[in-house]
């Protein structure tokens, strides 16, 4: 009995979930699957691996990393974001409302979040520099793993698969602030420096207005709710 999909069958989920996402910055980005077929004797997917699997020749790329097996690791939180979020908890005490397209698109990480903590080990964020110093390239890497079930005995035989890797990309020139809010088209730009105070909560627009191409997020607007 086995406990886990087959890598092509979780190829195409994987792929079916990732398909409607966009990745924000200053711009947007898909989120792309890939299968490493024959990298199963991989036993720790390491920056080395990255580079000549998926850059050759560039082995002088500067590239961050940082493990992503569990909530709370700095590569799950650098990878998934608020993503999954349709309500978002700063560690100052901030509340953020996430917008109705936000909250769609959630649902949809959601269902690609499971898949790959679901069927997935040794799982690691990388961040590649690219060389014009603003795009970077985004990666989370994962061991498929095959799990077999014995129904006679019970015994689980546990069978390390190729590895997969969630592709997407960022745009990175503007400020720390601007990127935190991930400004897009602010409202600012049509309430200058909106603010709202009702019974202790306060509504926040983004202060620094910054234009988008982004044809998806045509207006952006951060809720901040301080009890």
């Amino acid at each position: 009995m086995t406990l886990s999909l087959l890598p092509e069958n979780l190829l195409l989920q994987l792929q079916e979930a990732a398909m409607p996402l966009f990745y924000i910055s200053e711009t947007e980005k898909p989120v792309r699957v890939q299968r490493l077929a024959g990298t199963s004797g991989i036993a720790r997917f390491s920056q080395s691996d990255l580079l000549r699997l998926l850059f050759p020749g560039e082995s002088r790329l500067k590239v961050e990393w940082s493990g992503m097996e569990r909530p709370g690791m700095k590569g799950y939180l650098n990878f998934f974001r608020h993503y999954l979020d349709k309500i978002s908890q700063t560690p100052s005490g901030e509340v953020i409302i996430r917008m109705p397209v936000e909250r769609e698109q959630a649902e949809h990480w959601r269902t690609l979040h499971a898949l790959w903590m679901d069927h997935f080990v040794r799982q690691r964020w990388f961040k590649v520099h690219l060389r014009d110093n603003v795009s970077k390239a985004v990666f989370a890497v994962g061991q498929h793993l095959e799990i077999a079930l014995n129904p006679d005995t019970n015994e689980v035989t546990l069978t390390p698969g190729d590895w997969f890797v969630l592709q997407t990309g960022t745009v990175e020139t503007l400020t720390p602030r601007i990127h935190a809010l991930e400004a897009c088209t602010l409202v600012s730009l049509i309430l200058p420096r909106c603010r709202f105070l009702s019974k202790g909560a306060s509504m926040t627009c983004c202060q620094n207005p910054v234009s988008c191409t982004s044809s998806k997020w045509p207006l952006y607007m951060s809720w901040y709710f301080r009890g």
